[in-house]
């Protein structure tokens, strides 16, 4: 992995988690987070846009003031394997499906809640987090296999990053009231994802000669797998 690239990336992925937190949080009746949850106000969903478009304008800075000759080679490769047309094409019909699929996903998350007395947030941050993961999942092992660590790591990066700013900025900013964040989140959810990006940047701040070992890797599973237990269990942290 490009140390400098994760590092300057990775800042702004935990700056982004503890943001939500913050920005969800009623400060002026803090205590009451762990009876009446919080909420994303649409005001902030309007500021996570405007700071969306400040890191990607940012980030293309970043790419042309560095090194670009490794990407320059592979785009060309990639241009001389695929027309153009035909990747557009792939392009608009993944976007088709995604987009269908969504249509069908909400209901059917209300209705798996109700018929087995689970609240929605849980079965949204288990079930619903890994189905919507699958397609980086999927990304970052064809990656690895094809030897391109470095797209896999800034794909998760880049994603968390993006459902910060953009998914959850375009939703609470087109939300009357804002997006509610339930108690829930604050008993386990948003500890959980704050304590995955520490351990993350822990672990890449340790990790030797610029790669991520398969320790990490199953110490991150690890985590996973805890919070995911403790959220069906119905555990706080």
């Amino acid at each position: 992995m490009n140390r400098e690239f994760v590092n300057r990336q990775g800042l702004i992925q935990v700056a982004s988690g503890f943001l939500l937190v913050v920005s969800c949080t009623p400060f002026l009746a803090v205590d009451a987070i762990f009876t009446d949850g919080g909420r994303l106000p649409q005001y902030m969903g309007f500021i996570f846009l405007i700071l969306l478009v400040a890191y990607m304008v940012q980030s293309f800075r970043w790419v042309q003031n560095g090194n670009n000759s490794a990407c320059i080679v592979d785009e060309n490769n990639v241009q001389n394997k695929s027309k153009t047309f035909s990747v557009i094409l792939k392009l608009s019909f993944a976007f088709f499906l995604v987009v269908s699929s969504s249509q069908m996903l909400i209901p059917i998350i209300l209705e798996t809640g109700i018929r087995l007395s689970v609240p929605s947030s849980i079965i949204s941050a288990t079930l619903v987090a890994f189905g919507t993961s699958l397609p980086e999942l999927f990304t970052a092992l064809t990656a690895v296999r094809k030897g391109y660590g470095e797209l896999a790591i800034g794909n998760v990066i880049g994603a968390d990053i993006l459902n910060v700013l953009f998914v959850a900025g375009a939703a609470a900013s087109v939300t009357k009231g804002g997006l509610i964040a339930p108690v829930h989140f604050y008993e386990l959810l948003f500890p959980a994802m704050l304590l995955v990006l520490v351990v993350f940047r822990i672990g890449i701040e340790f990790s030797s000669k610029g790669k991520l070992n398969r320790q990490f890797g199953l110490v991150l599973l690890t985590v996973y797998l805890m919070v995911t237990y403790l959220s069906n269990s119905g555990v706080k942290i």
